[in-house]
């Protein structure tokens, strides 16, 4: 993110949840108390839409209107198809269906669902791994997990207790809503359906509030689209997300992808006559989760995700002089992350620390660490930058007080200092990321951006957070388990660059 959006993000959703609609972006600027110009607007607009926040309505006039994710989203109403199971339970689970029409802020509880006005109660229903995918068709098996153990404490022990195999031998408790009344009402009134063995039934859903996550069951039957109807409706669908692909940026979650592909094509997807988004994904299998790095992502089966164009995707800022210095020489040394490499150097020369030449080592080994070759110019600015954050350091450190964090920092700088000289080789060598094969140069980026965000973690950690610290040191030993490989092709690559 820029300077722009860590400043005023938070105002942006402020004036998106209080301001009339739909709106200008001369009138966001003016809210925040920006400048308006082209540039503003740009960053504004790259922000909205880069963060989907709110979406560009076509109009004729000169300036260009927007609407947030709130205002266009609420009162729309849509389509879900009702699965043999839930008909037999008398449940609803949720899983993918609301995704594209949730606010991804609020968390499963949150999620109300009203029939006749009131809220339906929740209930939970058990069942083994595999036919909770089916349900959450469009979340990849981490989130499912996740999930899970939000909604449950149950799950959580049936995570930690089980091997590998827990799919195949584990009921998850899976939280649902009671739709018992609804099913008998859609009994009484559509009799032909279930004199017909139909195994399955449409429901409408209304967006109450989207802000709040609230649907409303409507009282009528959803009509039946032709074959052709459901062909259009197919067609339309892909072409929105795939044209939502192509605009939002490649870190876009799923969830903002679909949502903006009902925006782009809403007036031919919010029809008198919807068709369950779940349809398309049983009878099409042009997009799907596939492997994303170290994660998995939503994409277009039969393309490969693109490779990103830089190798850290962590927001440095530029503007900062540690921070601009170390991003303009490709290298992923952040404020907080060379806050703890002198902290791990003070604890180790505590008694020494304020020696000019423990001082000068210190910077001596970072500058090898970090570049392969610097001018006399750029030595003495990081001689500067990092021995007057030193100075600051050495009077405040206590090592007697820094106990809790010793291990994991110990562990954390270990593998981070790694990192650093596989950036200084690259930079040595004037790598581009699509000179490694597969994904290999994300798998780098997303590994840079878990160390630095652990960085952040520790920075800020509260007492009530430190039973987290085990869990950060496991992710960790996971991700240097990766970066061997990644290590071994960057290794093979400069060799063969070597020979040439």
């Amino acid at each position: 993110m820029t300077e722009l959006d860590l400043d005023f993000f938070p105002e942006i959703l402020n004036f998106l949840n209080s301001h009339k609609e739909p709106f200008l972006m001369s009138e966001l600027a003016t809210f925040l108390n920006l400048e308006n110009n082209d540039t503003t607007c740009e960053q504004l607009i790259d922000l909205l839409v880069g963060e989907a926040l709110a979406y560009f309505i076509p109009n004729e006039e000169e300036e260009e209107l927007w609407i947030s994710r709130q205002a266009f989203f609420t009162n729309k109403t849509f389509s879900i198809q009702i699965s043999e199971y839930e008909l037999k339970n008398k449940i609803f689970i949720q899983g993918s269906r609301f995704l594209p029409f949730t606010n991804i802020d609020n968390n499963f509880q949150a999620t109300k669902i009203l029939y006749n006005g009131k809220e339906i109660e929740k209930t939970a229903t058990f069942m083994p791994f595999e036919r909770v995918t089916s349900f959450y068709f469009l979340s990849t098996e981490n989130n499912i997990s996740h999930t899970l153990c939000e909604e449950s404490e149950k799950n959580i022990e049936i995570f930690s207790q089980s091997e590998d195999d827990y799919s195949y031998n584990a009921n998850f408790e899976v939280q649902a809503w009671n739709f018992e009344e609804i099913y008998e009402n859609i009994y009484k009134t559509q009799k032909d359906k279930y004199q017909n063995n139909e195994k399955t039934i449409k429901l409408f859903v209304k967006i109450v509030d989207w802000h709040q996550g609230i649907f409303e069951i409507l009282n009528q039957k959803v009509p039946e689209p032709s074959n052709q109807q459901v062909e259009d409706w197919f067609n339309a669908f892909e072409s929105g997300v795939r044209t939502s692909l192509k605009i939002l940026n490649v870190y876009a979650t799923t969830y903002e992808i679909i949502s903006f592909a009902f925006f782009i094509y809403s007036e031919l997807l919010f029809t008198k006559k919807p068709i369950p988004m779940e349809l398309f994904f049983e009878n099409k299998d042009i997009f799907s989760i596939k492997p994303y790095g170290i994660e998995e992502k939503f994409w277009i089966s039969d393309e490969e995700i693109p490779v990103p164009e830089k190798w850290m995707s962590y927001p440095m800022d530029i503007n900062d002089p540690i921070e601009g210095f170390f991003i303009n020489k490709n290298t992923p040394i952040t404020n907080r992350s060379l806050h703890h490499l002198i902290t791990d150097y003070l604890r180790e020369n505590y008694a020494t620390r304020f020696d000019k030449e423990v001082k000068e080592n210190f910077t001596k080994e970072l500058a090898e660490l970090s570049f392969s070759k610097i001018s006399e110019i750029e030595k003495e600015n990081i001689e500067k930058i990092i021995n007057y954050a030193y100075d600051d350091m050495a009077e405040s450190y206590n090592p007697f007080t820094d106990q809790v964090l010793k291990e994991v920092r110990e562990d954390l700088i270990i593998f981070y200092k790694d990192i650093l000289k596989q950036y200084t080789k690259i930079n040595k060598y004037k790598l581009q990321t699509q000179d490694l094969e597969h994904q290999s140069a994300l798998v780098l980026n997303q590994i840079t951006l878990k160390v630095l965000q652990a960085f952040d973690f520790i920075s800020s950690i509260e007492e009530v957070d430190y039973e987290y610290l085990p869990i950060l040191s496991l992710s960790m030993e996971n991700l240097a388990y990766v970066f061997a490989d990644m290590k071994v092709e960057i290794t093979n690559k400069i060799t063969d660059i070597s020979k040439t």
